[in-house]
């Protein structure tokens, strides 16, 4: 793999930032090259927003367009952005009913998209946790639907939430159970060396 594109959809305030944050992080602990772009809608709460994340072995210039893989947080940000998939991409959502999204999924299939499903909602509150934890059993799913080692998506996740040790449990219990419900779709590549390098955003690095 040269460069694989990824875009986190969700509503604003569902976890979407600290999801895309773990993702990357996780990247750039394998080694890679990670350049991601964060939508602002106008509102605070609800709607639905994307994070954008590319990676790559060799540096970045741009951020794609189309997507190699797409997470889905809920049904309505499934809605907004299905099209940006490449043909014979990845879908992973957790859309508790998946009949109310059956004619996203079969033209998505018609186009040899592989879609992987399951009830995040339901797996967060049996691991303790509640509604604002999907979006770690999502990351867990999408870390091994991409053949990665969960070492590196859990190293992330303690980093996120070293700052809240209670919360911390429940959340590794989610990613551990999102990364043990599904199969391996493809094995990403990792860089033989690690590179040193830093993450980030435009505030930042001004």
């Amino acid at each position: 793999m040269n460069r694989l594109c990824i875009k986190i959809t969700g509503e604003s305030g569902a976890g979407l930032l600290s999801t895309g944050d773990i993702i990357m992080k996780g990247f750039q602990h394998l080694g890679f090259y990670v350049v991601a772009d964060r939508e602002y809608p106008s509102l605070i709460k609800g709607g639905h927003a994307c994070f954008a994340i590319n990676v790559s072995t060799e540096p970045i210039a741009a951020i794609s367009e189309k997507v190699d893989v797409m997470l889905a947080i809920d049904k309505q940000s499934l809605e907004a952005y299905y099209k940006d998939l490449k043909d014979a991409g990845i879908l992973i959502h957790g859309y508790e009913r998946p009949l109310g999204v059956k004619e996203i999924v079969a033209e998505l299939e018609a186009r040899n998209v592989q879609v992987v499903h399951q009830p995040v909602r339901e797996i967060a509150e049996e691991m303790g946790g509640n509604v604002l934890m999907t979006n770690v059993v999502l990351a867990g799913m999408f870390w091994k639907v991409l053949g990665l080692p969960y070492e590196q998506i859990e190293k992330s996740v303690k980093e996120k939430f070293a700052d809240k040790p209670k919360l911390l449990e429940i959340d590794l219990k989610c990613l551990k159970a999102g990364y043990e419900k599904v199969s391996e779709l493809t094995k990403v590549k990792i860089p033989a060396k690690i590179k040193e390098t830093i993450l980030l955003d435009g505030g930042k690095a001004i």
